[in-house]
């Protein structure tokens, strides 16, 4: 492989992305999106942690969560360990939203499989398993990489 395979590559992703990406909802922007995808109905963040996460100033994004808790979709409650902090958590709604968000456009995207002859459509979908498991393989990019269950504090 050359650095050509990898310029090749990325100009075809972008290509891909420009013609499959999906709008965001008109009812949900890019920074609702984010933090809901950045919450658990399990694990509660605080609005401090959610704003240095999403690198947004902490009156940003004590407005976004105030909005989303109005449509249901996250649950702000005071921290039981400290009155003054929130507790910020997805509702089943807000589940519901993430669980149903996709950044491509799928029936876009089936129409565009569809279009490619069976075999071929087999053979690229092959390759692209194996793209993924070598991408996979690789050492973690972020040193200090957190893992599910890892202590709660991280999060707040």
């Amino acid at each position: 492989m050359n650095t050509s395979d990898t310029g090749i590559f990325e100009a075809f992703y972008g290509r891909l992305w420009a013609a499959l990406n999906r709008p965001d909802d008109p009812d949900l922007g890019q920074h609702e999106r984010q933090l809901l995808h950045h919450l658990t109905p399990e694990r509660p963040v605080t609005l401090g942690w959610l704003a240095s996460h999403l690198a947004l100033p902490t009156s940003t994004t004590s407005t976004i969560v105030k909005r989303l808790a109005t449509r249901g979709l996250v649950r702000r409650v005071r921290d039981p360990g400290n009155e003054r902090r929130l507790a910020i958590t997805l509702t089943p709604e807000g589940r519901r939203r993430v669980e149903a968000d996709t950044v491509l456009d799928p029936g876009r995207l089936q129409a565009a499989l569809a279009a490619v002859p069976p075999a071929e459509r087999t053979a690229m979908l092959a390759a692209l398993q194996q793209l993924v498991q070598a991408a996979e393989a690789l050492p973690q990019r972020h040193l200090t990489t957190r893992q599910p269950g890892e202590d709660s504090r991280d999060r707040r």
